[in-house]
């Protein structure tokens, strides 16, 4: 399977990639790329199995991040506010809402959960779209303080096209050291 990675440019408002616009213009009309890289406001349905890792290390952490318990059928809503200066995310699952922001910048994404910064590389192909952490900090205002990778969360994503409105999503998180945190997967579609 052959990747194109993305090329960002910073615009008006996260103008699109440049080296695949034109590609993704032609051949991919499908829902899951307008709602991770259009330029309208969407918003998706659907249900998710949830698994949150067993040890007592990432029991407490999930307690603490807040994150859905385990679960398979778990009812979600996605919407993607887009304005001017990025996006922001509103995941609710299991009934608990989830915000975030995310800024294209060039060459990567940053998604911004609270005080946490994370940058991806995106990559696309025929079928879905790839993030792949490759960095976290903490933002502290215009300071922003790196955090060293063994003690960083790792996360993973990727979104593959399924029917005609609807797109197959699943996220891995790992805690520091790379041991299992927490995981969701399952179908989103268009609401």
């Amino acid at each position: 399977m052959r990747c194109i990675q993305l090329a960002l440019t910073v615009g008006p408002w996260w103008s699109r990639p440049i080296a695949y616009v034109e590609a993704v213009d032609r051949r991919r009309q499908h829902w899951v790329f307008r709602f991770h890289m259009g330029d309208a406001s969407v918003r998706g349905i659907g249900s998710l199995k949830v698994r949150r890792a067993r040890t007592p290390v990432a029991r407490v952490l999930c307690a603490l991040l807040r994150l859905p318990r385990s679960g398979a059928g778990v009812p979600t809503r996605i919407a993607i506010l887009r304005r001017p200066d990025g996006e922001i995310w509103i995941r609710i699952i299991g009934g608990r809402p989830y915000l975030s922001r995310q800024l294209r910048r060039p060459g990567f994404v940053v998604e911004r959960i609270g005080p946490l910064e994370l940058y991806f590389v995106v990559a696309i192909d025929k079928y879905g779209i790839g993030y792949e952490q490759k960095n976290a900090g903490l933002r502290l205002g215009q300071l922003r303080l790196p955090i060293p990778e063994q003690a960083a969360p790792s996360v993973r994503a990727r979104a593959e096209a399924r029917g005609e409105w609807g797109f197959f999503v699943r996220v891995d998180v790992r805690g520091p050291r790379a041991f299992p945190l927490f995981s969701y997967s399952g179908v989103i579609e268009e609401a």
